[in-house]
């Protein structure tokens, strides 16, 4: 288990309540696969002393929530280079999010 920010306690909480597994795919950790804690909500917007935002998540999902940070950054560059009418960045935006949609199907 690789933890960095937590206690113990808050470790062993969290991971006996999801089952001692990723809450994304089910995998468990091995001696290749390890376990993280991470939040299901961008940190700065939410309460970092509860547990509730807390998750357990292998390694191949404990970027989920960065790359969905990042979309969320596109769509609002996206809108805005709309809102100004530039359309060298609203064919960049395209771009970028066309890969966010090929990636989730």
């Amino acid at each position: 288990m690789n933890s960095y920010y937590y206690t113990d306690e808050e470790v062993n909480n969290i991971l006996t309540r999801d089952g001692f597994k990723c809450v994304v795919c089910g995998n468990r950790e091995n001696e290749i696969l390890k376990l993280n804690i991470g939040f299901l909500e961008n940190k700065t917007n939410v309460n970092l002393k509860s547990n509730l935002n807390k998750v357990t998540l292998c390694e191949n999902h404990k970027n989920i929530n960065e790359i969905h940070s990042l979309k969320k950054l596109f769509l609002d560059l996206h809108q805005i280079s709309i809102n100004e009418n530039n359309s060298e960045f609203i064919s960049f935006t395209n771009k970028i999010l066309k890969v966010y949609e090929y990636e989730s199907k």
